[in-house]
């Protein structure tokens, strides 16, 4: 059975290495959906020529939409979205604000509205078999090296006020 794959935030480091692990791993991919802002858009079509290249891949294969989560819709052209809700099965939400210097309501407009925006958009989808979504939290402190979910508790060196 084919997969079809969307991401949001390519083309960063996060879904770059997703996408390498996805044709490495699996003979079953039909298509990947990069969900791109327009200003990205110039820098995705360079590493989705290098995914080309790198993987043989046909033309079309991995395919840029233009759009921002920030949107209702995610700002997807109607049309496509219709193409979308009927094929995609794979779903990551990779897009985040993961600067702690931004302004507060554009990281919230980002990372809490966006993550809003594609967790209603991804209910159309006729067939989803899984939704990712990942997050990113700064949390560890001053400490360095390999940190383990059982440390979280109170790391060392991590300010905070109780």
């Amino acid at each position: 059975m084919s997969q079809v794959y969307f991401f949001t935030g390519f083309p960063g480091f996060i879904a770059n290495q997703l996408i390498h692990g996805i044709l490495t791993k699996y003979d079953n991919v039909e298509k990947i959906y990069v969900l791109v802002l327009p200003t990205m858009k110039h820098q995705a079509k360079v590493r989705i020529n290098q995914f080309n290249e790198q993987y043989s891949l046909p033309d079309g294969k991995i395919s840029i939409i233009e759009g921002d989560i920030t949107k209702v819709h995610l700002g997807i052209n109607e049309k496509i979205n219709r193409e979308l809700e009927t094929s995609v099965t794979h779903v990551f939400h990779l897009a985040a604000i993961y600067d702690l210097a931004v302004p507060r309501d554009i990281a919230y407009r980002v990372n809490v509205d966006g993550t809003r925006n594609v967790n209603e958009w991804v209910q159309k989808l006729q067939k989803l078999k899984r939704y990712t979504y990942f997050s990113t939290a700064y949390i560890a402190g001053t400490r360095t090296g390999i940190l383990k979910e059982d440390e979280l508790i109170r790391p060392p060196g991590l300010k905070m006020q109780i």
